[in-house]
């Protein structure tokens, strides 16, 4: 409990900063950072993926979108980087085919590519008309919640 009110204490007034008063571009490197440590986790840490190439890609997809989102989200780059990781995968899948099958490498897409793109939201949420503002939302929401569940 002292844990997470510690937690609190320290990384709210940080989150305000950040969303409130940086300039986006600080925030969208951010978020991205949080997105590869966020698949880092969940791939490697968890157990879920023991090769650790295939959580380097999906770790550098997820913050490649995060960058993405950011620079205006162009679908043509989105497709060009969507291929280059399946290229990856697939390519890292043929080299072990005996250890890697193929619903490691589907984990290791939506890791890396759906989960990303879902949370890289924040980000284009942040780029818009009174974004800074409106993307306090969800974080207001969350506290309450977990407020409310005490």
């Amino acid at each position: 409990m002292k844990t997470r009110i510690i937690a609190a204490a320290v990384l709210l007034p940080v989150l305000l900063l950040m969303l409130l008063w940086l300039p986006e571009i600080v925030a969208a490197i951010v978020i991205s950072l949080l997105l590869a440590v966020a698949v880092y986790e969940m791939l490697y840490r968890t157990r879920l993926v023991r090769s650790g190439r295939l959580v380097i890609y999906s770790a550098v997809m997820a913050a490649a979108i995060g960058i993405w989102s950011y620079f205006g989200a162009v679908e043509a780059y989105g497709y060009l980087l969507l291929l280059a990781f399946c290229i990856a995968l697939f390519a890292e899948m043929m080299n072990n085919h005996v250890k890697i099958r193929f619903e490691t490498i589907s984990m290791c897409f939506v890791a890396g590519a759906v989960v990303p793109y879902m949370l890289s939201a924040l980000i284009r949420i942040l780029m818009t008309y009174n974004g800074r503002h409106v993307i306090l939302i969800p974080f207001v929401v969350a506290c309450c919640c977990d407020a409310g569940a005490y």
